[in-house]
């Protein structure tokens, strides 16, 4: 028996809050492992459990005495949560072709770092980090996604949805997104384009900004023909994000850079079509055969507000011409993402709670058996 305590924000809102979650629930699926969560605070808003309080509440602070601690944070919130006596793993994910240096001598402190992908793999490693890193992907629950009932939004049945789920940063390339769509498609198609986002939070404020952003993109097209746009500023249950994938048709991230992409992820388990750039963590789970990937080209990183960016790191420009056209091909080609669909299906299968807690006992049992000689 190996006593492991996942030290994590099990409670949040956040892209990590979600991904822990769910390795929570995978290694939840292995014996052998005697599991306890310590569930840091990090955000303002919290996002309901629906689908994982059965499972995380009687873990949340349930006393062990740990053979082995998995810190998923980003590396600053190492120095506070190492403990000693036992080993300590890292998890955590990046996005740019070179590490934030300040993180680089939090990850060699830790005994193993894991990351989602081999893109992040090579990125930790010629970034200076020296500990082993480790492979361990997002994982995911199939079940989920099944027979689930669209979100009402009063959007008219018979138009066509492309939608995206994402935080209004540069990263996510919002503007190319929204640019994109308003040049390609006008009021006579019968589309529209759902955006669930945020800025910094869930205020008035924060809607008015990004609603001020939207209509100076419409002024700039120039036009009273233009399709519409939905955006979605409210917090989210889980059974209306799964809502959300239910009710759109096609799933779009001309994103920047990812370190993996757990809305594009959730989009493939969902039965979409999934567009997304060819860059990235992503491309882990993503390919031709299974979604449209948008051409681009390595740039600077830019215009993101916190200091751990910089621009020594590249990502990607989306090629927006590349992005219309692969958006016109799915509106007019409905059938033919059918093939992508099921391989898509299959490629995610692949990152259950089952297999990816397999292999997270794996590397806990290696590491388990160093401390012990």
């Amino acid at each position: 028996m190996i006593n492991v305590l996942y030290t994590c924000a099990a409670l949040g809102s956040s892209g990590y809050s979600e991904s822990s979650r769910n390795y929570i629930a995978a290694l939840n699926t292995q014996s052998g492992i005697n599991l306890a969560v310590e569930s840091a605070t990090f955000e303002m808003f919290k996002t309901d459990q629906s689908k994982y309080e059965e499972l995380l509440q009687p873990l949340i602070n349930k006393t062990i005495t740990p053979d082995v601690q998995i810190v998923h944070m980003t590396p600053e919130n190492y120095p506070k949560y190492k403990k000693p006596n036992m080993k300590n793993i890292g998890y955590t994910v990046w996005e740019t072709t070179q590490l934030p240096d300040t993180w680089v001598p939090f990850c060699n402190m830790m005994d193993e770092i894991w990351v989602p992908c081999d893109w992040n793999v090579e990125v930790f490693k010629s970034s200076g980090v020296t500990v082993p890193v480790k492979k361990v992907p997002h994982t995911i629950d199939l079940e989920q996604f099944e027979n689930v009932e669209p979100i009402k939004l009063g959007i008219p049945r018979d138009k066509f949805k492309f939608y995206s789920i994402f935080q209004w940063t540069d990263r996510k390339h919002p503007y190319g997104l929204i640019k994109a769509y308003l040049s390609e498609f006008s009021a006579q198609d019968n589309v529209a384009l759902i955006c669930k986002t945020y800025r910094m939070n869930h205020t008035p404020q924060d809607k008015s900004l990004i609603e001020r952003e939207i209509q100076s993109l419409k002024a700039f097209a120039n036009t009273k023909n233009l399709p519409t746009v939905y955006l979605i500023h409210e917090a989210l249950s889980r059974d209306d994000i799964l809502g959300l994938h239910a009710l759109g048709d096609c799933f779009v991230l001309p994103h920047k850079s990812e370190g993996w992409g757990l809305a594009p992820f959730e989009s493939m388990a969902s039965g979409k079509p999934t567009i997304s750039t060819n860059f990235g963590g992503n491309l882990e789970f993503m390919n031709d055969d299974n979604s449209y990937l948008i051409d681009y080209t390595l740039t600077p990183v830019s215009n993101m507000p916190w200091p751990i960016y910089n621009i020594k790191q590249s990502w990607a420009e989306p090629d927006l011409s590349d992005l219309k056209a692969k958006m016109r091909y799915v509106y007019e080609n409905r059938n033919a993402s059918d093939e992508k669909i099921k391989n898509a299906k299959i490629s995610v299968a692949k990152y259950s709670w089952q297999i990816i807690g397999e292999l997270m006992k794996k590397n806990l049992t290696e590491l388990f058996q160093v401390e012990k000689k």
